[in-house]
């Protein structure tokens, strides 16, 4: 079943390459959604859908500090589907 989740990583989670590698992952797990910077980078904010066991990958791969990224903590809320076509990043 299709599900839309909303990770929020908060800290110092700016850095080169980290919303490309992201997506990247995402289209090898077939989920479309996006990713954007907020608060002056001081969040990152990943919006994901896709089938269960995927899903669930994605979201450990981005919650486990990419690029060493200094995660103070992370939010994973459930939302109803957006049916986005495609990953993208934004901003």
């Amino acid at each position: 079943m299709k599900k839309h989740l909303k990770l929020t990583l908060h800290g110092d989670v700016r850095h080169t390459g980290v919303r490309f590698s992201i997506m990247q992952k995402a289209y090898q797990l077939a989920i479309t959604g996006n990713a954007t910077y907020s608060d002056n980078g001081k969040k990152l904010i990943i919006h994901a859908e896709g089938n269960d066991l995927p899903l669930k990958t994605f979201i450990e791969y981005c919650s486990r500090g990419l690029f060493e990224l200094n995660i103070e903590k992370q939010d994973v809320e459930e939302l109803p589907p957006e049916n986005f076509p495609s990953f993208d990043l934004i901003g």
